[in-house]
């Protein structure tokens, strides 16, 4: 078993999803994958980003040509792992936080999907966004108070 947040356990064997106060199974009625965005020009700087510039096309939260490269790469892993409910036109929805960078992120795979003929449901769901920093969202470590790193 993998600890997933503190909270959850991820049962390798069944993919299986624990929770960890009462170790009761959540089984996934359908596929289920998570992945997290490409690299911003925030990450570069080591920013604390959380929900900085949510919904915004804001430079620093602009995947860079790194982040471009493992979203095409995400990308082409997700359609060769999902190729066989694809083609057997499993219904399919693809949910993003709301913020730009991960909508960026999921591109490449719609235009992967939308270049062999399939339309999926789309959303973007705040629910899904990194948590709110506060007053440390886009901040770099160096420039929190010493008070706060302990």
């Amino acid at each position: 078993m993998q600890e997933l947040n503190g909270r959850f356990l991820l049962e390798s064997s069944t993919g299986h999803i624990r929770y960890a106060d009462n170790r009761l199974p959540v089984v996934p009625q359908m596929p289920f994958w998570l992945a997290r965005h490409g690299e911003t020009h925030i990450n570069l700087r080591k920013d604390a980003e959380g929900w900085a510039n949510s919904g915004m096309n804001d430079e620093l939260n602009m995947l860079t040509p790194k982040g471009m490269l493992q979203a095409r790469e995400l990308a082409v892993r997700l359609y060769s792992e999902l190729q066989t409910e694809i083609t057997a036109g499993t219904p399919m929805v693809i949910v993003t936080s709301a913020l730009s960078r991960a909508r960026h992120t999921a591109q490449p795979f719609l235009k992967m999907l939308e270049d062999h003929g399939l339309h999926p449901e789309v959303r973007n769901d705040p629910r899904f966004n990194e948590i709110d920093l506060g007053i440390w969202n886009n901040k770099l470590l160096s420039e929190m108070p010493e008070e706060s790193s302990r």
